[in-house]
């Protein structure tokens, strides 16, 4: 055996700082050197995924124990459904499709199963896709890992108070998605692609644009690089107009009705009455499910920002995105459900991340 001397250590540093360390060298969508890396990776997705989605179920069957979420999902398929749910047909449809063509016999609860199995689904891509647009940021593979992994960790609290909401865990696959195609400078093509699937799944999708939108006005400066991003916002504003027009005109229903209005939601949200029946369950759990869900994650990219550490396109897409995500949630939204302030989490990750570790390879700053 050779001694390991100064020579020797120098070069085990050498090979740790090109494996580990340069994630910007690597395909941010693999990640790690070695191909079987990247399967233990997704077992850890699937493993996650499969506890996510049993405590799923076992919340939403003591949430709606009648099954209610059956007759919506039935209403949106047939066009009966009002806003905001007549806009959020992808799931719906998708799930239908599979549910009549698959040998399940019109039995309901295999329509429950095909749900959950596309949940699990859309966690193991969420996971996936937030590593990735880490990775891309500069952070090591490595690194990386922890962002989908603290968002694991808070997402049993958003299944509380939960009802038939399938698009909340599709809607945060489009985030990353966007991000990275962006941050890549993918083909616009491929953002229309993504554009066209995001309206029909949610009608806050028209907010994704915004993530182009802030590259440009950080690369304003670049001619080329501003026009590309401009581009990219049209692509992914465009789709939303042309399909949210088609469905308050041509789609079948009840347009100009609303599931339950702004006002009745701000009554709940500052009834501070303490009545059980008000915001599922009274304004102390609204908070105590709030910070439980949220707090660790904003506390820390509050930190990050202090740390001055956050690559620079992360903090234009946050200053662009976090406002509008959050103002979301308090305007047209019952505070208890937590779930909504998923996209402000994920945004919010770089900064959480950069609390802790400072990107090894910043290689979209030099822009």
């Amino acid at each position: 055996m050779l001694p390991y001397t100064g020579s020797t250590k120098l070069k085990v540093a050498e090979r740790f700082l090109r494996t580990e360390i340069r994630g910007g060298d690597l395909n941010p969508w693999i990640g790690w050197e070695r191909r079987n890396t990247l399967l233990a990776e997704f077992s850890i997705y699937l493993a996650t995924a499969v506890a996510l989605v049993q405590r799923y179920s076992r919340e939403i069957n003591a949430f709606d124990p009648t099954a209610v979420r059956f007759t919506t999902h039935q209403q949106i398929i047939s066009g009966d459904a009002v806003d905001p749910y007549r806009f959020r047909v992808l799931i719906p449809e998708m799930t239908q499709w599979l549910w009549e063509k698959g040998p399940f016999g019109g039995d309901p609860a295999w329509l429950d199963r095909i749900h959950f199995a596309l949940f699990g689904i859309c966690f193991v891509a969420m996971f996936w896709l937030i590593r990735v647009m880490l990775t891309e940021l500069g952070w090591s593979p490595g690194q990386s890992l922890v962002g989908p992994l603290l968002l694991a960790l808070a997402l049993p609290v958003a299944f509380t108070f939960h009802d038939y909401q399938p698009w909340s865990w599709l809607e945060a696959v489009f985030i990353p998605l966007v991000y990275i195609l962006a941050l890549r400078k993918s083909p616009i093509w491929i953002l229309l692609l993504v554009a066209i699937a995001a309206s029909l799944n949610r009608e806050t999708a028209v907010a994704l644009s915004l993530i182009p939108i802030a590259l440009s006005v950080r690369n304003w400066n670049v001619s080329d690089l501003r026009r590309y991003y401009l581009y990219c916002s049209a692509a992914l504003i465009i789709p939303w107009m042309v399909i949210r027009f088609y469905m308050l005109t041509v789609w079948p229903g009840p347009a100009n009705q609303r599931a339950i209005s702004i006002q009745e939601i701000w009554e709940r949200n500052f009834d501070f009455s303490g009545a059980a029946s008000l915001q599922w369950g009274g304004w102390l759990t609204t908070i105590f499910t709030l910070a439980t869900f949220a707090g660790g994650i904003l506390v820390a990219a509050i930190a990050g920002l202090a740390r001055r550490k956050c690559p620079t396109d992360a903090l234009w897409i946050a200053v662009f995105t976090l406002p509008v995500f959050f103002a979301g949630w308090f305007v047209f939204a019952v505070w208890s459900e937590v779930r909504v302030l998923l996209p402000v989490l994920i945004i919010a990750l770089p900064l959480t991340l950069s609390a802790f570790a400072t990107p090894a390879c910043r290689k979209h700053d030099s822009q």
